[in-house]
Formats: C-alpha cells, structure tokens, sequence
C-alpha cells in the first residue's frame, strides 16, 4: 500500500566546485511554529493584518496535502512552497496558501486559478472541493496523486478512465532493458520538440535499485479522444512508449506526478515552470532571451594573468564581464592573524581600478566566503567554504543577528567603497545563509543572483521602508550605514526547530521569493572539469550548451552560468586541448550567442527593473486557524 507520493526527493544545486544533494523528504517546515502568530516572509517589508477572506479575484490559490506520517508531515507544504516560489515570477498575482483540508465552499471560485498537489495517497478530500471542481468556470491545476476521487467527473473532463484497472503507477520497468544492462523507466519528458529528462541513479553495481523520482501515473484506457490535448509527454527509456504527462482540458489542467524533485540542470521542472504561463493564461514578460556570466570567487589572492585573460575573452566577445568580488582574503587554518584585504594589494587594485574604468560590473560574493577559523567543511580558505552557514553543524553561524551581518557587510563595503563599488548585487557563498541573512539579503541588494536554499522560519520586527532613507550600498552616501542600522534594529527572523530545508534554482527571474529576494536565476551551473572533494558530477562545456539549447523553448529564460579563471590553465583546459587558439570560456560563450542569446549588463538591468515583490502571500492556516 502506497501512503506517500514520493519515498525521497532530492534538489540538486551546483555552485562554486560543488553539487550537493538535498533531500526534500527531509524539508522544513512550519510545523513546530505558532501558526496564528506566523507571518509570511512576503511580510518583511510591512506588518500586515490578518486579511480578510474576500480578496482581489486576481488571485492564486495553492493546495496542498497533510498527513500524520512523521516522517512526511511537511512534504506537501514543502511542494507547495517550491511553486508559490516559481508563481514568484508573476507578482501581478495575489498567492494563498494552505493544507487542502481548510477548503470551504466557494473557494474555487474567488480565484484565477487553483492548484492542488496531491502528495499524500488516498489522502480524503472535502466533498466541497470535488463537488465544485466540477462546475468551476476558474483554472484548476491537479497534480499527482487523488484525480480518481473526482470519479466521473475527471473522466468527463479529460477521457481518462479512473476506475481500478484504468491506470498505473510507473515504476522501474525489469521487462526492458537497454545495452548496458540497465532497467527502463519513463525517463524522458518531450516538450515542445525537445527533450528534458528526470535524474536517474542505480544505488549499487547490482542495478537493482533506481534512485530517481520515477513514478508517475500511466492511464491504461482513454475513453474520448478529443476530451483533452497532450501538453507534453513522457518517454520510456528502453521501449521508447509515450505516454501523457500533461493534460489540458478546457480550464482545467493535469500533471502525472508532481516535479519537484531531484531537480538538475536539464530536469523535466522546467518543463513545468514554463507550462505555469498556460496554467495562468499569462503572457511572458519579455521577449529576450538574456544571458550573463559570472567570474567567480574573485579575491585578492586570485592568479591575475588568468583573470585579466578571462576578462579580454568576454570583452573581445562583446560581453560585459561580471567579476565576482570578495573583498577580504582568508587562510586562517594556518595564518590566523594574517587578513589581506583588496585596497593592500596593489597589482590585485590596480586591476580591478582597470576592470572599472573598463566598465566591467561587480557583484558582491561574500565579505572572505569563509567563516572564522573553521573547515567550513574544505579548506577554511576565502572562496572555499560557506560563510553565513555552519555546514558542519548544519545550522545558521552562532553569532547569526542583524548586528553581525551588518557589522561583517560595512567592514566589507569599506574596501569596496575605496574602490567607488556600490554592489546593488549579491549572491550568497555557496548559495546558503540562515532565513534571517536571507531576509536580509533581499531588502539590502535589488537583486540577488543564483539558486537558494530555503528554511523555515518565522518573522517580528520587520519595519516598512523609508524611501528618504536608503539602505542599498553607495559609496557616496555614508549615511545608508546608519539607515541599515536603523532599518534592521527590530527584525527577528527564527529557524524553526527542527526545520529541513530544499534547495531551488530557477529559469527565469523571480520578483519575491519566500524570503522576500528579487532574483535572478542561475540555471546552467558551471565548467567543472574534474571529480573532487567538493565535486560529486562533472559539468561539461558539451553539458552546458545543450541545456542552453534546450531551454530556447522556454518562456522568459536566461541562460546564467559562472566560470572560475583558473581553469584557463593549459592543463586544466581539458575540453580544448587540441584547439590551443581557443579556450574552454570564448567556446562556451560563443556558443550561448550563436544560439540568439543577448548577455546583457546586470548593472543596467537592476537599474531599469525595481519592480517590488509581490503582495504579501495570504496564509489559510492564519485566516482559518
């Protein structure tokens, strides 16, 4: 008997030499928290009241599933937070959130569109909501599991049938066999004439176990044809069978499984983040296809001769380079006293005056991207380890407080200012911080770059913004240290007890995260050419180039990448060593361009979209306790 949609889940981000595994069934959660005293993290910027259940009818609702099973309590919020973060992309709609069991009369009528994810097996519906699923004139958008307590009306709606024997589960499929032993499963998803595909592991050289989010469901007997469209399928990896894995029929949509785990670069989520604009009716945002590169981990200590290379390739090329700057350099493990800071190294300043009068753009990586004296968990060296988490103790740092942050970010700006760098940029080292630095993150930066790592968390203190009192960084304003002081002196963020976290990247920019970040994505990871400590997959140029290929079906994406200046050496340039006239970066640069892809400067783009986030999301579990 089945009793949870998914046995494991796992996201996976890659970022500076490392791809690490999270595991979603393991995720956070506002479990443990108050739940009538929670407020959103939408709410960061104003303390809002309980809201009122009438709302603006421009509005979207999420559903999602609970169970007492301990060790799934929180997938089904877990789920349901990933896609409120990905409806971040369109903050022109109001998002309502809560478990499938506060459902009341009416409520598919007052919004746009609804979705449901259906994570628990067999999990009983309200007969509200099966009722009225039936006659709603709105968007609704079923995933996963429970479609056969609609009975007849699914059927009706989609030509399906959902009596038992009228479908399956998929699952690993020993029948079939490709030539290399390995057993078949519905691997890939066909979209729009491409092919994204879900991540696949074997457990052990026995090949007996599959480690992926395999199953979906396969319906065995289609009774009218013309019911529904195919909005992208499914393919076996063996026996090539297709079969649907997303339906639309009228104003309502179907997903076999639900997408949110085991995410990669090529990873049929994708699919499903650019099927959100039909599931809205939505238009994209733009008709660009922009691109940008970052290079990465840029301190004082940095090889200059394969940097100022790294940079001539992109400008030769008609990029605008993105240097990543660290303004403090540590090795503490075995110099503890000794702190070299950008303006005290004069070949490494002298460059960078150049890089900016040059008008490449910095964005701000960390003040050392390390933290005190710890193996945090490499080397304890800048550009290394993690500097606003603990990952050992898997934990926010000990001295996590808005003073601490703030404290580290004004001892960082002072070299940065002497430079008149005024970073309106940021990404986190290593893409993880607690939720109080990623609160933070968010009101301080216009946009934070990259992927994150989500905590639970609950929120007080937060203050409304003061235009008259900006706490953006300028270098010509000394005033805005203060005003950060001033801003963030109530705020209290908490890391629930006992919270799990996933991780999430994205493809196209996102105007409010659950933390409140504007941001814009990293979706294509890095050249890594090599296996080591800090690296469980290589990443190819070949790699990166399909998926940018890939996602030219996509709706609104980028093609964002990051590449560190030391694999511009010789012996590190494995892909082209028969090719000495061009390096690994003006390849891999050329070929996002050749595909119509625009790099554009980040510095200017930032300027032109302030956009706010959207509306403070609208928590059932606070408006019907």
């Amino acid at each position: 008997m089945k009793t949870q949609h998914q046995t494991k889940s796992i996201n996976m981000l890659n970022e500076s030499k490392q791809f690490f595994l999270f595991c979603c069934s393991l995720v956070l959660i506002i479990s443990s928290c108050d739940t009538k005293k929670f407020v959103t993290v939408e709410q960061v910027a104003q303390e809002v009241p309980v809201i009122p259940v009438i709302v603006d009818k421009n509005c979207v609702q999420i559903f999602y599933d609970t169970t007492t099973d301990v060790q799934y309590k929180n997938l089904g919020r877990t789920y349901a937070l990933m896609l409120a973060n990905l409806l971040g992309h369109f903050p022109e709609y109001q998002q309502i959130i809560g478990p499938i069991d506060l459902y009341q009369a009416g409520d598919l009528e007052r919004c746009l569109a609804t979705f449901y994810i259906g994570s628990n097996y067999n999990k009983t519906l309200p007969p509200d909501f099966l009722n009225e699923y039936k006659t709603t004139a709105q968007r609704v958008v079923w995933m996963g599991y429970n479609f056969w307590q609609l009975g007849a009306d699914f059927e009706n709606a989609f030509g399906y049938g959902v009596n038992n024997g009228d479908y399956v589960f998929t699952g690993v499929d020993t029948a079939h066999t490709s030539s290399d032993g390995k057993h078949g499963y519905y691997r890939d998803i066909l979209y729009k004439g491409e092919t994204f595909y879900k991540f696949s592991k074997w457990s052990d050289s026995t090949q007996t176990t599959l480690v992926a989010a395999f199953e979906m469901t396969k319906f065995l007997r289609q009774t009218n044809s013309a019911a529904s469209t195919v909005m992208a399928e499914a393919q076996h990896s063996t026996n090539n069978e297709v079969i649907p894995w997303a339906l639309k029929a009228q104003n309502k949509f179907f997903v076999t499984e639900i997408p949110f785990s085991y995410i990669h670069e090529a990873d049929r989520y994708f699919v499903f983040a650019d099927l959100i604009f039909d599931f809205l009716g939505a238009a994209p945002k733009h008709n660009a296809k922009n691109a940008f590169i970052r290079i990465e981990d840029i301190h004082s200590q940095v090889e200059l001769n394969y940097l100022d290379q790294a940079v001539n390739i992109l400008k030769n090329n008609d990029i605008v380079p993105h240097i990543m700057i660290i303004p403090i350099y540590k090795d503490p493990i075995p110099n503890p006293d000794v702190i070299v800071r950008m303006e005290n190294e004069p070949a490494f300043a002298a460059a960078i005056q150049r890089y900016k009068s040059e008008g490449s753009v910095f964005i701000w990586h960390g003040i050392t991207h390390q933290y005190n004296d710890l193996i945090n968990p490499f080397t304890g060296i800048s550009g290394d380890d993690y500097e606003f988490w603990n990952f050992p103790n898997v934990s926010p740092v000990a001295e996590d407080s808005p003073s601490y942050v703030l404290s580290k970010f004004d001892d960082g700006f002072s070299s940065l200012a002497q430079f008149s760098i005024s970073p309106k940029l940021w990404v986190s080292p290593h893409y993880h911080a607690s939720a109080l630095d990623n609160v933070m993150f968010g009101q301080m930066f216009s946009w934070v770059i990259g992927r994150s790592v989500y905590n639970d968390f609950t929120i007080s203190g937060a203050k409304i913004p003061d235009p008259a009192k900006p706490i953006y960084f300028d270098a010509n304003n000394p005033a805005t240290a203060q005003n950060r002081q001033d801003y963030f002196s109530t705020l209290q963020v908490t890391d629930v007890p006992g919270f799990k976290q996933f991780g999430q990247l994205f493809p196209y920019e996102i105007y409010g995260d659950m933390y409140g970040q504007r941001l814009l994505p990293e979706n294509l990871g890095n050249v890594q050419p090599d296996l080591n400590e800090q690296v469980v997959a290589t990443r190819s140029i070949n790699k990166i180039l399909a998926d940018a290929q890939r996602n030219l079906v996509l709706r609104d994406v980028w093609a964002s990448v990051f590449y560190h200046p030391f694999l511009l050496d010789p012996n590190l340039n494995a892909e082209n060593a028969g090719n000495p006239s061009q390096t690994d970066l003006e390849r891999l640069v050329k070929g996002i361009k050749n595909m119509g892809y625009n790099f554009i400067n980040l510095e200017t783009y930032s300027a032109q979209n302030t956009q706010t986030v959207g509306k403070p999301r609208i928590e059932l579990t606070v408006i019907r306790p």
